[in-house]
């Protein structure tokens, strides 16, 4: 009887034909990977390209260190050189599982400090349609560091995006024109550093129902209160019974800080 000897032989990745091309220095791959040594996109990669996530593994908190893809080094670069020629829109396309979340946390950081050169102070949006995708990039968003104040509906989207001190009465007068018979979400973040270090991080909301008011009544509240240093043009503190019909929540947040939440953070310090 012939017995007949099987031999498998394992080659490893390095006696590849694919590897033999990735290292090929006129392929894409090994043009990429040598450009990342480049002074420039090594600077770029310090400043904007390193993420350090808090992940929680059995209880504990542990500090990952995330850097940045390729892909997505060369999508931020993309961006500053369109903005610099002038673009003002344009589309990414992702395929699933790209790092969508993670290409927004390098994103913000990078154009953050590219508007911040010229005198802008920068905000970004991070629209979904699921709830699912906003917890998930949420959690994610927050792990990596960004501050993320969220809309759950339209009228706190709106109250995001008209907040801020009116420039001068008549922009004031359009403010609360816009408020007049809506709700306005009032969203306090907090962060209190304790003495060993420790952060400790709440947000607090309220939400102001104005009445339905005239331009008359505008023009009268104008008149009696000075609203150019009050984001939102109203003053919780001053003739708010002119515009506000109700308040639902902490007033004191409205009117600026949270103090009742903020002193039992501090008790159990």
């Amino acid at each position: 009887m012939c017995q007949r000897k099987v031999h498998t032989l394992l080659v490893g990745y390095d006696h590849t034909p694919e590897f033999a091309t990735s290292i090929d220095p006129e392929r894409p791959a090994a043009r990429h990977a040598v450009s990342l040594l480049s002074r420039e996109r090594f600077w770029f990669m310090l400043r904007f390209g390193i993420a350090f996530v808090e992940k929680l593994k059995d209880g504990v908190l542990h500090l990952e260190k995330h850097v940045m893809r390729y892909p997505q080094l060369f999508a931020s670069l993309r961006l500053r050189k369109r903005l610099d020629e002038g673009m003002t829109r344009g589309t990414i396309w992702h395929t699933q599982g790209s790092g969508k979340p993670a290409l927004t946390y390098h994103t913000v950081k990078s154009l953050t400090e590219y508007y911040t050169h010229q005198g802008i102070v920068p905000r970004f949006f991070f629209v979904v349609d699921r709830i699912d995708l906003a917890n998930q990039a949420d959690d994610e968003l927050t792990a990596r560091g960004l501050r993320i104040v969220r809309a759950n509906s339209r009228e706190e989207f709106d109250t995001i995006l008209n907040r801020g001190k009116p420039s001068d009465e008549a922009d004031a007068a359009r403010m609360l024109r816009e408020l007049q018979g809506r709700t306005h979400c009032v969203c306090t973040a907090v962060a209190v550093y304790m003495p060993g270090g420790e952060r400790r991080d709440f947000a607090v909301k309220s939400y102001v129902r104005f009445r339905r008011i005239s331009a008359e009544d505008i023009r009268r509240y104008l008149s009696e209160v000075y609203v150019l240093d009050k984001a939102g043009a109203y003053a919780m503190q001053e003739k708010s019974e002119l515009i506000v019909e109700s308040v639902e929540g902490d007033v004191d947040n409205v009117i600026g800080l949270p103090v009742r939440q903020l002193l039992e953070v501090l008790r159990r310090a």
